[in-house]
């Protein structure tokens, strides 16, 4: 009974993360659930990433490289590239998760978030600091806030 419903929560995640990306939507609940998700999985893998390059520092420190720390730094180059698609695969989940939720409050999914990128953008370029954050704690503030659209 507790495998089936880890594999229901697994299988559940997936696909607000991951799956759907033209057609999913999320609701209130699910879009805070992934962000908190992504969130805790993009901490990791960036610590483990940092944790990589002290260890590939540590290892080159002295200058001289033997057999066993270059197969170290070969393997440690491995992981590297793992973790960092690993980021990248997170960073679609986090704009997938964003496009869900704005398609759920009846925007244009991905379209809209394009627009809200590039306000962001253009925001950040030549505006004081205040309107950047009051901007971006705007945008924020709709996606968590607003009830979902009807659905007919």
């Amino acid at each position: 009974m507790i495998e089936a419903r880890a594999l229901r929560v697994r299988a559940e995640w997936r696909r607000l993360l991951l799956a759907e990306p033209g057609t999913g939507r999320a609701d209130r609940f699910d879009f805070l659930f992934g962000l908190v998700l992504v969130a805790v999985l993009l901490a990791l893998a960036v610590g483990l990433f940092g944790m990589l390059f002290a260890f590939a520092e540590g290892l080159s420190a002295d200058g001289a490289v033997t057999g066993v720390a270059l197969i170290a730094q070969l393997i440690g180059f491995v992981i590297a590239g793992t973790v960092a698609l690993a980021a990248g695969v997170l960073t679609f989940a986090f704009a997938n998760l964003i496009a869900k939720r704005m398609r759920d409050l009846g925007l244009p999914g991905w379209k809209a978030l394009g627009i809200a990128w590039l306000l962001g953008a253009a925001f950040s370029l030549g505006t004081p600091l205040v309107a950047v954050i009051v901007y971006i704690v705007a945008v924020w503030s709709v996606l968590l806030l607003m009830p979902s659209a009807r659905r007919d």
